[in-house]
């Protein structure tokens, strides 16, 4: 297979080659969804440059939007469909093994856009962490030197250990950020205050996650946290019929930046230390509302119909809650990356549903992960549960067999079932025959059929004796 040419932003500038039709997703085999990286030259590239660097394409695709993202303003947002305006903000799942490439994959992205910008990257810790990544407190109060940041993750685990630290605020904090909604506490001391408004701020996240691991993210379910993330695999699959490396394949650096083109849409990223002393902040632009085809327009007016009808608990473990808006957000980053348009067009609905679907099934292999480590946990602790039952009813036996044959050894001569059994304490009466067994068979006792008792009445029982008689 050759190799795509280089893709740069003067291409924009030429007339587009004709793009392969998208068709509609398959059940299954997206790891080399030809029609799909085919559909603009930008695509074409991101696979080319990942498989040039042994990476997942789609993990590659995954932190070139998120980069895309964090270098879009925040006053760039999708139009007031449903309810208010909604915010860009995107996370991004890359679910691998360890040493599967999750690292790699957001590298190679951040080379092929090659940034130069002032855009932080930082790696999440706690809630008021994040608030602080936008806004400090100055003599003259809070001030805003920050509108755009990339957040990262290299293990789940991390954010795991954070969330469950006591008062913790970060999984609330990172749905906010979703959404776009004001950041920051009004904490009494003012020099904890952090304030952020909403749509003043833009974020990307990048986070690891081992398929096994994913219970910090799937299990907030109830909090809306599953469906919120985009799952990108970090395998590829397609690699084996990759036959040739495009060995000096490179990104050649675009004039003026990934935004030189379109400054209008940028974000401003970070001020220096100096500019906040100076008394500098972030000035807000003008709002672009990107615009929204019909067809997805329709889709998303819809969906929400459905939902409004269904019941206040209908959809109570759906995971697809926030499908359409993430939707929406990737067709809108795919819009914007492929030639700065902030307006999603019916092609860029078409590619969206291709990366929602591999997320889709992405998520899929970690909740089956997860269930399948649930079922061995299950099984291991029903293992250790009957070895533990198994070795305390050893112990009650071994325990009444020997009070029976104490019993026995100061008895002269037979002893008959009913008066044996009642020589024990009432909780061990239920190990009789377990325990009278074991001392037969190991030879300590004799047993002896009767059919009647001490009284003369018929039995159907027996009785019992040490071997060798008792001795008072």
């Amino acid at each position: 297979m050759t190799v795509a040419p280089p893709f740069t932003l003067a291409d924009l500038d030429q007339p587009p080659a004709p793009a392969p039709v998208v068709t509609a997703v398959e059940p299954a085999g997206y790891d080399d969804r030809d029609d799909f990286w085919q559909a603009r030259r930008a695509l074409a590239a991101v696979r080319s440059m990942a498989r040039d660097r042994m990476v997942s394409p789609w993990a590659t695709l995954g932190g070139v939007l998120a980069v895309v993202c964090s270098r879009t303003g925040p006053h760039v947002v999708l139009p007031p469909i449903v309810g208010s305006i909604a915010s860009l903000n995107t996370f991004w799942a890359m679910v691998g093994a360890s040493g599967g490439g999750k690292d790699a994959a957001t590298a190679v992205a951040r080379e092929l856009l090659w940034l130069d910008d002032f855009v932080p990257t930082h790696e999440v810790g706690t809630g008021q962490g994040i608030d602080s990544t936008y806004t400090v407190q100055t003599k003259d109060g809070p001030a805003q030197f920050c509108d755009a940041a990339l957040f990262t993750v290299s293990e789940i685990d991390t954010l795991a250990g954070h969330s469950k630290m006591s008062g913790s605020t970060v999984m609330a904090t990172l749905r906010k950020v979703y959404s776009g909604s004001a950041l920051g506490a009004r904490y009494a001391d003012k020099e904890k205050r952090r304030p952020v408004k909403a749509h003043h701020y833009r974020a990307a996240l990048i986070a690891g996650v081992q398929p096994a691991r994913s219970a910090t993210l799937l299990g907030d379910a109830d909090g809306g946290t599953p469906q919120r993330w985009l799952w990108m695999p970090t395998d590829d699959p397609g690699a084996a019929t990759w036959s040739e490396r495009a060995a000096e394949f490179h990104m050649p650096a675009p004039v003026g930046g990934l935004w030189g083109r379109y400054p209008n849409l940028a974000s401003a990223g970070e001020l220096t230390d100096k500019d906040v002393e100076d008394g500098l902040c972030i000035t807000p632009k003008p709002r672009v509302e990107i615009k929204v085809c019909d067809t997805a327009r329709e889709a998303v007016v819809a969906n929400r119909r459905a939902r409004l009808a269904a019941g206040l608990l209908a959809q109570a473990d759906d995971l697809s809650g926030h499908a359409l808006l993430t939707r929406l957000k990737v067709a809108a980053l795919l819009a914007l990356f492929d030639d700065g348009r902030p307006e999603i067009t019916e092609e860029d609905w078409q590619l969206s549903e291709v990366v929602m679907a591999v997320s889709d099934r992405t998520r899929a292999v970690c909740a089956a992960a997860l269930a399948d480590s649930a079922r061995r946990a299950n099984v291991a602790r029903a293992v250790q549960a009957v070895e533990r039952d198994e070795i305390a009813a050893n112990h009650t036996e071994q325990r009444v067999a020997a009070a029976l044959a104490r019993k026995l050894r100061r008895e002269p001569g037979w002893i008959g079932r009913k008066d044996l059994r009642c020589s024990l304490r009432s909780p061990d009466r239920a190990h009789f025959d377990a325990a009278i067994e074991r001392l037969v068979g190991a030879g300590q006792v004799e047993v002896e059929a009767v059919d009647t008792d001490s009284q003369g009445r018929r039995v159907d029982g027996a009785r019992y004796r040490a071997t060798g008689g008792g001795s008072r």
